[in-house]
């Protein structure tokens, strides 16, 4: 049993896989991706663990990992936490920074996040059918046809993407268009009253 469970996040450091990300603009995301992690410090030892949730995407399938050894083979640099220690404390700390510097694009990205995880689903579920294959057996092929798959998939999530985006402003459009009306109505009103 854990003593202590502490968030930490890193920048990684040899991948077994690349990891490809798409900005919110379409063009390529950032060359160094912060990476959030766990160390779980074992009750009654000095023994201290990685839990790594999402190394897959690296190409690392073992989610527990020594610490030390982690901390050694995979972990380029640590990123300055200061009290954001608690479990969950780091994503809060996140998205606090981002309405810190974005105002009311929290809301937004949430909301997107929803539309487009929820479309994700069906997407891989159409995706695994069609290929005849999972995901974690996409990660599992040889560096090769794993570059192929990954185009094909890359292609019909962007697509979906590209429509669920389409689809999203029509519907802005349309409710900012209602609120106009509505706007417009209530001030006929008032100037009749």
């Amino acid at each position: 049993m854990a003593s202590d469970i502490t968030e930490i996040d890193v920048i990684p450091k040899n991948h077994k896989r690349e990891v490809m990300a798409v900005a919110l603009s379409g063009g390529d995301g950032p060359e160094l991706y912060h990476h959030s992690i766990i160390k779980l410090n074992l009750k009654g030892t000095r023994e201290s663990y990685a839990l790594d949730l999402t190394g897959a995407q690296y190409g690392y399938y073992n989610p527990i990992t020594p610490w030390q050894e982690y901390a050694e083979a995979r972990v380029q640099s640590f990123l300055a936490s200061g009290s954001r220690q608690y479990f969950g404390k780091l994503k809060d700390w996140h998205i606090r920074e981002l309405e810190r510097k974005e105002k009311g694009t929290l809301c937004l990205i949430v909301n997107l996040n929803m539309v487009a995880s929820g479309a994700l689903m069906g997407i891989i579920k159409y995706w695994e059918k069609d290929r005849k294959m999972t995901l974690g057996e996409l990660l599992k092929l040889s560096l090769d046809k794993y570059r192929v798959q990954k185009g094909l998939f890359m292609a019909i999530l962007a697509c979906a993407l590209k429509d669920i985006l389409e689809e999203r402003k029509k519907e802005d459009f349309k409710a900012r268009e209602a609120r106009l009306e509505a706007m417009a109505t209530t001030h006929e009103s008032v100037s009749e009253s």
